[in-house]
């Protein structure tokens, strides 16, 4: 796991960066970008490692997945996978782009606003 403030690699499970103090907890507020990284194992198909991936490829919460384009985002995953190796399997396109519609819909149901798709 990497600290977001710091970038520094810490430890799963700790609470607080040893490095810079900074709180590596789950953000449990509702509102725009409060979901934090973790945040997309709550979409159907992404756990811990696909999460990484997605993090890697510059999605941080739920909202941001809602934002992106499938197609775009799909070859952003399988780019960062080839130069990172993170996850055995990359999902393909299909997978990415149910993740995106899930994360739509969440972010509808949590009445967060929906920017324009990227």
């Amino acid at each position: 796991m990497q600290c977001p403030k710091c970038e520094s690699k810490v430890l799963l499970g700790l609470i607080t960066c040893p490095v810079c103090g900074a709180d590596l907890r789950p953000s449990r507020k509702v509102g725009p970008g409060a979901y934090s990284v973790r945040g997309v194992v709550q979409i159907h198909g992404i756990g811990e490692q696909y999460s990484h991936l997605l993090e890697k490829a510059g999605v941080e919460n739920v909202v941001e997945l809602a934002e992106h384009n499938p197609d775009i985002l799909h070859i952003k995953i399988v780019k960062v996978n080839e130069e990172n190796r993170l996850v055995y399997r990359v999902p393909n396109r299909d997978r990415v782009a149910s993740w995106v519609e899930e994360a739509k819909t969440l972010t509808r149901s949590s009445h967060l606003p929906l920017k324009a798709v990227k």
